[in-house]
C-alpha cells in the first residue's frame, strides 16, 4: 500500500530556470514493529520526518508509518524474501 501526496517545500529561482525540490508524504505497512524499525534505521528517517506511526487490524496486527521524504528517495524495503533496494 503506498499514498503520494505532493507538497513543495522549496523553490529557487535561478538566471536561466526553476529548481524544485519536491518533498512527498510516503507510507509503508509492516507486519510487526520490529519491521517497522528496521526500516527507519536503515533508511535513515529522522524523526522529524515521521508524521505518524499507527496500528490497524485485529490486535493492532499491521502497522503503518507516514513520513516525509524526497521525491527522487529510493527506500529498503522489505519483501517476501528479505529486504532490498
Amino acid at each position: 500500500m503506498s499514498v503520494t501526496i505532493y507538497i513543495f517545500k522549496k523553490l529557487t529561482l535561478n538566471l536561466n530556470s526553476i529548481y524544485l525540490i519536491m518533498t512527498i508524504l510516503k507510507t509503508q505497512a509492516f507486519g510487526d514493529y520490529d519491521n517497522l524499525a528496521k526500516f527507519v534505521n536503515l533508511n535513515n528517517i529522522k524523526r522529524e520526518d515521521i508524521l505518524a506511526v499507527t496500528s490497524a487490524g485485529p490486535s493492532g496486527g499491521t502497522h503503518f508509518i507516514f513520513y516525509y521524504a524526497d521525491s527522487e528517495a529510493q527506500e529498503i524495503t522489505h519483501g517476501v524474501f528479505g529486504w532490498s533496494k
